[in-house]
């Protein structure tokens, strides 16, 4: 709606003078009127008390009255004008002898309105006196539709542009003027209606991007010619990152006129290309890990290389592999750390730390802030490298049973989403299953050996007439266990267990007493194996001072027997933590089954009877 003006303007439509002299002012008007019967402008006018006077043919098209029927009828009762200013005031204004014009709701005969500009003007006669008005009427139906539809697709465009996050500017090559759309103001931060200047606009700029982008302007205003440019823009204290282009328009004439400038928030679609890059590498990297490991690399390079991977791709400071030995972990392979790190004990399995949380949830376990944790005891290891904050998940066996961790850390505080938690599950599958190869390898290595041990003890026996069965024996039960101790116990008729052959940790045992507190007097009494994984969480026997301080870790223990007789025990130690299984503890009785044959052989051949060396034989 235009606004109403009651000020003085040039004097539109006033009548002043007769086209010809001899004739009246209404006949004057009348002769002028046969002219305006041509436009398509509705031309109206009336005496002093408002009475149509002269009523044209767009009169009657707009409002649906003849000529005939409107002449002589009051203009306000045939209009029913509706406006911000009432009809008595507009009179008013041209009893001044002033023009008025505005928006005004004028009504058709059947009742329907419609929107119009109307100009009045006063119409004078010869002497000027003040004898009526004329008015002219423009139906704004079309036009006010067009507004709207304007104003519709403005809203519209500007919706879409907010949902898409695009804005808009122009810049005037011969003026310099520039306009910004509220869209693109809204987007770099600024109010609606905003047209800043370059300077204003890279203010708000990322540092390291002001000369990408200031370039790209200037250099667009230089070439004239389309070009492009991303960068970032800070607010709320946040980046968004966004896709500028420009291109030159023309005027009807060819010429340069106008850089028209696009410029689209690209922030997610950036996102998901870098996180379907990232996952690209991610997925590159375990395949690589994985074919390594098909191809029969050491178990030992296999680990490190998957520290160095884990480490690269998550860009962290540290990386560690981890493994469960009995009660212990024991770090195997690591990126970032030091040397001597390598086979450190990180942890014990009884303590609340990370590794062994790990282990127990069987799940991903992120730390934030290693100051601000208190699920678990972080590692003092990784605290004394500057590890901050990290992420370990367990590396797990086809059995379900726990290997170890893979860790990734760093050294400033950082947050770990779920497709770094999925790499590091993928590189611990992968090393998990290389593990599980690698074991069912060393097991059949190790069946292979023990095999081989039996048949030559078998053949030593057949063949060898004067040689120590009792040290070949303990020899070979090394080379089938592969551990580091074997020694063959013989019991004694003093209820003792004496050394006889075999390689012992000490020269200061040369007998151990038959008690249920001593392994080796355990499985005499009790005629079965006994195994220990770990001495150092023993609890049936007094090892620890045995044992302990020669570094002695796991053991294996066989009563040797000849039916109803025992004729002493195989033992076997490693000062390594061993899961000695099945397998292992038959070979070890299979050994000593073969050895108490030929005590057998050699106590009858020499007519001896072991009843009366050993009272604990006799009935």
């Amino acid at each position: 709606m235009r606004k109403l003006s009651s000020q003085k303007t040039p004097r539109l439509g006033r009548v002043e003078e007769p086209l010809n002299p001899q004739e009246g002012p209404w006949e004057a008007l009348r002769t002028q009127g046969r002219l305006l019967d041509q436009i398509d402008q509705a031309v109206v006018s009336t005496d002093l008390a408002g009475a149509i006077t002269y009523w044209n043919p767009a009169a009657e098209r707009m409002f649906g009255w003849s000529a005939e029927e409107a002449v002589g009828r009051n203009l306000i009762e045939l209009t029913s004008a509706v406006g911000p200013q009432h009809p008595t005031g507009i009179r008013s204004v041209v009893a001044r002898g002033e023009t008025w014009s505005g928006d005004l709701t004028m009504a058709r005969r059947d009742g329907s309105t419609f929107p119009a500009f109307v100009a009045d003007a006063p119409l004078l006669a010869e002497d000027r006196t003040l004898i009526g008005a004329v008015g002219v009427a423009m139906d704004l139906t079309g036009q006010k539709r067009v507004e709207r539809e304007l104003r519709a697709h403005k809203l519209q465009l500007a919706e879409a542009q907010e949902f898409a996050g695009i804005g808009c500017w122009t810049y005037d090559l011969t003026t310099g003027e520039r306009i910004w759309s509220d869209a693109l103001s809204h987007i770099w931060g600024f109010g609606p209606g905003t047209n800043p200047n370059l300077e204003e606009a890279l203010q708000h700029v990322h540092p390291d991007d002001v000369d990408r982008v200031r370039h790209f302007y200037t250099e667009a205003k230089r070439t004239r010619t389309p070009t492009h440019a991303e960068f970032r823009i800070c607010r709320n204290g946040v980046d968004r990152v966004f896709r500028a282009s420009v291109r030159l328009a023309q005027d009807d004439s060819g010429e340069p006129a106008q850089l028209i400038g696009v410029v689209q928030d690209i922030t997610e679609r950036t996102s998901t290309e870098n996180e379907l890059r990232r996952r690209t590498v991610q997925q590159a990297a375990v395949a690589n890990l994985g074919q390594m490991a098909l191809s029969g690399a050491s178990t030992e390079f296999l680990l490190d290389q998957a520290s160095a991977t884990v480490s690269a791709i998550l860009r962290v400071d540290l990386g560690e592999v981890t493994q469960r030995r009995g009660q212990e972990y024991v770090v195997v392979a690591g990126y970032g750390l030091e040397k001597a790190d390598i086979g450190r004990v990180k942890s014990n399995a009884a303590s609340p730390s990370q590794a062994s949380y790990t282990v127990a949830s069987a799940e991903a376990v992120i730390v934030g802030d290693v100051a601000l944790e208190t699920r678990f005891t972080p590692s003092e290891l990784l605290v004394s490298r500057g590890a901050m904050s990290g992420v370990t998940v367990p590396i797990q066996s086809a059995d379900g049973t726990a290997w170890g961790i893979l860790g990734a850390h760093s050294r400033s505080r950082r947050s770990f989403d779920s497709s770094d938690v999925d790499f590091l599950r993928a590189v611990a599958a992968v090393i998990g299953q290389a593990m599980d190869r690698a074991r069912a390898d060393g097991e059949l290595a190790t069946r292979a050996r023990q095999q081989s041990a039996i048949a030559r003890m078998g053949n030593f026996l057949l063949t060898s007439v004067a040689g120590d069965v009792f040290e070949r024996a303990c020899s070979l039960l090394m080379y089938g266990l592969a551990t580091d101790y074997a020694v063959f116990w013989e019991l004694t008729a003093g209820n003792t267990l004496r050394l006889v052959a075999g390689r012992l940790w000490t020269d200061l045992l040369p007998e151990v007493e038959v008690t249920p507190r001593t392994q080796a007097g355990a499985a005499v009494l009790t005629g079965k194996p006994v195994v220990v994984e770990d001495y150092r969480s023993e609890t049936r026997f007094d090892a620890l001072s045995v044992v302990m301080p020669h570094g002695i870790l796991s053991g294996l223990t066989v009563p040797v027997t000849s039916g109803p007789r025992t004729l002493g025990v195989l033992s076997a130690q490693s000062a390594q933590v061993r899961q000695f299984r099945d397998e292992d503890v038959d070979f070890v009785q299979s050994l000593a089954n073969m050895l108490a044959e030929a005590i057998d052989r050699r106590l009858t051949g020499a007519g001896v009877l072991l009843d009366e060396i050993n009272p604990l034989n006799r009935n």
